[in-house]
């Protein structure tokens, strides 16, 4: 059995000309897969006030979230960013996930960030067990990967 919640948009803009909610980001509770697991996948997101508390409240076990940044040249040309690697890590300190799975990178040549620099990024942040996230993970084409709940610090 599992649910899912959609929440707010979590993404700029916020709406359409009506105050529509244009851009969703989702929560999957996994029950019944050693005890309960719930992901967080933001869908095309940068951070914004109170999205840390949101998350907080739902206690998050991994978190899918798009790290190819944005910047000027991606603006000029309407192109949508999302989370830097240092942003994404600091929304999974501050809303203690621990497991932060960066994705949309190596995609499309116009909107990416290289998985090397990715890679760099996130071990200069200094990701040591114990602390938020305690794990990170680049996924690779043809990979398979199996959700678990993560183990407590210590």
């Amino acid at each position: 059995m599992g649910r899912i919640m959609a929440k707010k948009p979590l993404f700029q803009p916020f709406g359409g000309e009506a105050g529509e909610h244009c851009y969703l980001g989702y929560i999957i509770r996994f029950d019944g897969i050693a005890d309960s697991i719930a992901v967080y996948h933001s869908g095309d997101c940068v951070p914004f006030a109170g999205l840390a508390e949101e998350l907080l409240k739902h206690h998050i076990d991994i978190a899918l979230l798009p790290i190819n940044g944005r910047d000027e040249y991606r603006r000029k040309r309407n192109i949508a960013g999302n989370f830097s690697v240092s942003e994404a890590i600091e929304l999974c300190k501050n809303a203690r996930i621990p497991i932060l799975m960066g994705h949309h990178f190596e995609l499309f040549d116009f909107n990416t960030v290289e998985r090397s620099d990715a890679q760099r990024e996130f071990m200069q942040n200094g990701l040591k067990k114990g602390q938020e996230p305690g794990e990170y993970l680049l996924p690779e084409i043809n990979i398979k990967y199996i959700l678990t709940k993560a183990s407590s610090p210590g």
